[in-house]
């Protein structure tokens, strides 16, 4: 399924559809059908996090994550996870431009983070062993908050107990 992204340039009276590149074959990454977000970082780098969702298997299978340098003229692709049950993919840009990307895979809330402008993904330590990565946010010093709820795994999984905000405050 090919991606739909819109951008203006008349704020807002007018849109016209972006190019984020090919959909084929999937390993490429410019594929999604499901959980989609934005951020744009102080230089104006776009991310776009996306996810695949198998529709008969009923489940996530894929995230992927997209970046602009040039306002959406063209994209860079990085498969960040092809797991069984991935589900919804959050991106934030620190305001040192370190780009973050969280989702979940029914084992817990991965974690991968970019410092060269999406050029290289590095994936951390997972931020909880189980839950849902329901939102993510970046503080004014480089704080992560994410809040993180039992359901998870494509909605195949519930942990008892899971509803909380893992904070960091350490820019990592």
């Amino acid at each position: 399924m090919k991606l739909t992204l819109w951008k203006s340039r008349d704020g807002g009276t007018t849109w016209a559809r972006i190019d984020v590149g090919p959909d084929a074959p999937r390993a490429q990454g410019a594929i999604g059908n499901s959980d989609m977000d934005l951020a744009v970082a102080p230089d104006g780098t776009i991310y776009f996090v996306t996810l695949f969702f198998d529709v008969e298997k009923y489940e996530g299978r894929q995230v992927s994550v997209g970046v602009s340098n040039d306002v959406g003229a063209t994209w860079k692709w990085t498969l960040l996870s092809n797991t069984r049950f991935d589900d919804r993919p959050w991106v934030k840009v620190a305001p040192d431009g370190a780009a973050h990307v969280i989702w979940n895979d029914g084992a817990g809330v991965c974690h991968a983070v970019s410092q060269d402008g999406g050029l290289t993904w590095t994936e951390r330590e997972r931020v909880h062993p189980r839950g849902l990565s329901s939102h993510l946010a970046m503080g004014p010093s480089g704080e992560i908050a994410v809040r993180i709820t039992p359901v998870s795994a494509s909605g195949n999984r519930y942990d008892e107990g899971v509803d909380l905000i893992a904070v960091s405050t350490d820019r990592a």
